[in-house]
């Protein structure tokens, strides 16, 4: 009888929710109100919502109640096999807000690390060599959209690509900017498109997110040697 029940309110919930009566954004009723609704216990009210929490329809947020989940408006960008100077950031901001949206970076968070793993093979350094690692977070209309990381080798910064290791932005754009810094051209670049489970540090920006897409992209310059600079982002 408790299986069927808190199914049965699941679905009733589902109903709501699919049919606009509860809409997104909205609040759902306390755990106290479901219970009398319903004539049931807490335990299978719980175990109502936890069926609705499962396939991103709710979240719940602590100390505020149950949530129905806000879909976000899907924006698309599309791959071409283009190179262009302008650095990804430009195209993105520009894309973005030709859309008539409203696109957003936080500032970047710069860290000195030691490449291993896939960054060491992407940039083709030893285990150990240091690389300067540049972090952002990406917006569209105030709802996250992707976690950005490019990881550079430290020798760009010591051939005279100071800006790399600065919490700032670059405003003409990375490749730009190591184009006339220190004559470095890209020539093409490599995308590697992959879905996961979003990481326990990454999951706070992506609520009620069951999978994230990742897309490592290694940047290369020079037509013969095609020794990627930015490797992995």
């Amino acid at each position: 009888m408790h299986d069927v029940m808190y199914r049965r309110i699941a679905d009733d919930l589902r109903s709501q929710i699919e049919s606009g009566m509860l809409a997104p954004g909205a609040q759902l009723p306390t755990e106290g109100e479901l219970m009398a609704d319903y004539g049931t216990s807490r335990n299978t009210i719980r175990e109502a919502i936890k069926m609705l929490v499962t396939p991103g329809l709710v979240e719940t947020r602590a100390g505020q109640g149950t949530f129905v989940v806000e879909k976000p408006t899907p924006f698309v960008t599309t791959l071409t096999g283009e190179v262009l100077d302008t650095g990804d950031d430009t195209v993105y901001l520009a894309e973005v807000a030709a859309s008539g949206r409203k696109p957003t970076n936080s500032p970047p968070q710069v860290e000195i690390q030691l490449a291993a793993g896939a960054v060491a093979r992407a940039l083709h350094l030893e285990e150990g060599a240091q690389v300067v690692s540049r972090h952002q977070e990406r917006s569209i209309d105030d709802t996250p959209w992707s976690l950005q990381t490019t990881f550079y080798p430290m020798s760009l910064v010591e051939r005279g690509a100071t800006k790399l290791i600065l919490p700032t932005n670059i405003d003409e754009g990375a490749m730009a900017y190591l184009a006339r810094e220190c004559d470095l051209k890209q020539v093409g670049y490599r995308d590697t498109i992959s879905v996961r489970p979003p990481y326990e540090n990454e999951a706070p920006g992506f609520s009620g997110s069951l999978s994230t897409a990742e897309s490592p992209c290694s940047r290369f310059t020079g037509s013969a040697s095609m020794m990627p600079t930015t490797g992995y982002g």
